[in-house]
């Protein structure tokens, strides 16, 4: 067989051994030795322990493995979603969220904490909020994360919509996940503006307006595009 990194062995190591036949599974061995001298001072070899934790190894293999299958799967998936810790630091978020949230682009990496990152959402502008009142909406905001946000529909000073959800994860990590919803709230704001409309009362003795008024609040919900 043939040691990779033979060169690395000293007080401590992981020594990879490939095995001669293709078939067979590489061994992983963690060596602890110490150099011997006699009584000259020159050096008669290595005297140590050496262990085999191949199936230790290979576990850890295979789980970042499935860390990593699991981390390209949610960086496909079209919201965006952020994992806390149970200390709630953020230990997972993808891409999808720093575009919905551009603004926090240095906030949304590991370690950032909860509550700071709210605090930069209000500092920063992201929703249309009066700074006089931010120290009243971080409380607010994290008081309900605390108790249990649920979903919300939230509107960005950008005019943006999201639709944000929290949910706690059974060792106490909370996973939000968000998504863009403005195309439905502007089909449901042209629908109501339409409906709400003095114009769509029918003029006396004639419904033509108010059919007319009806077509065109279906055409809005629907995103089709009226002619005539």
């Amino acid at each position: 067989f043939a040691a990779r990194d033979a060169d690395a062995v000293g007080p401590t190591c992981l020594l990879v051994i490939d095995p001669e036949a293709d078939t067979d599974a590489p061994l992983y061995m963690h060596v602890a030795a110490k150099g011997a001298c006699d009584a000259d001072g020159a050096f008669t070899g290595w005297r140590g322990l050496v262990r085999d934790i191949s199936r230790e190894a290979v576990s850890a293999i295979n789980a970042e493995l499935v860390e990593q299958q699991l981390s390209d799967t949610i960086e496909s998936i079209p919201y965006g979603v952020a994992v806390f810790d149970p200390d709630d630091k953020l230990i997972f978020i993808n891409n999808q969220s720093r575009e919905v949230f551009p603004e926090l682009h240095d906030k949304l990496v590991p370690g950032t904490a909860f509550a700071d990152l709210i605090r930069a959402n209000f500092e920063r502008g992201v929703q249309a909020t009066d700074p006089r009142d931010h120290e009243t909406l971080i409380h607010k905001r994290l008081t309900m994360h605390r108790r249990g946000y649920g979903t919300r529909e939230i509107e960005l000073a950008n005019g943006r919509w999201v639709e944000l959800s929290e949910h706690v994860t059974s060792d106490g990590g909370t996973v939000i996940s968000w998504s863009d919803i403005t195309p439905n709230k502007r089909r449901e704001q042209a629908l109501a503006s339409l409906l709400s409309s003095d114009d769509a009362v029918a003029e006396e003795g004639n419904l033509q307006p108010t059919i007319e008024r009806a077509v065109k609040a279906l055409v809005a919900a629907f995103d089709c595009r009226w002619v005539g």
